[in-house]
């Protein structure tokens, strides 16, 4: 009787996941399954092998110090030294620690070497440019409040 009430709540909370997630757009999904949701867990992915590597120590602090969490999500964040040092692949595997993966595309500096490159930055779907909730070279002064600010990615979530 009690495998059979375990059994019956594991399907129930499998169901309900299932459901979360049905109810999610690709970039609430993304968030939801980006590891760094704070600075501290961002710096702590910093500190061991990560996608961050592929950025030079210098670019990889000032990235790192330059994400700006909020409670929705990333707020901002700059984005000069990835289009500088880095494939269109390498910058998306960088943003998906913080959810951001769906800015790629906007990054019109980012190399194009490979065949991923290009079907992240040119192909359809959830992460063709064009979304409309973030603002390149603006930065997350305050909550709600968005400033001019050269080479920063301002989000919806600022």
């Amino acid at each position: 009787m009690i495998a059979v009430l375990l059994g019956l709540l594991a399907n129930l909370s499998l169901a309900a996941d299932k459901d979360n997630l049905n109810n999610k757009g690709p970039k609430e999904l993304a968030w939801e399954l980006a590891p760094a949701k704070t600075f501290d867990a961002l710096e702590a992915i910093a500190q061991r092998r990560s996608p961050l590597d592929a950025l030079s120590l210098d670019a990889k602090k000032r990235f790192v110090e330059s994400v700006i969490f909020t409670e929705n999500g990333v707020g901002g964040f700059d984005y000069r030294d990835l289009e500088l040092e880095l494939t269109a692949t390498e910058i998306y595997k960088i943003l998906s620690l913080i959810g951001q993966q769906h800015v790629t595309p906007s990054l019109k500096k980012a190399r194009i070497e490979s065949e991923s490159d290009k079907i992240i930055m040119f192909g359809k779907g959830p992460n063709t440019p064009g979304d409309g909730d973030f603002l390149l070279d603006y930065y997350c002064f305050q909550r709600g409040s968005c400033e001019s600010s050269k080479n920063k990615a301002c989000t919806s979530n600022c």
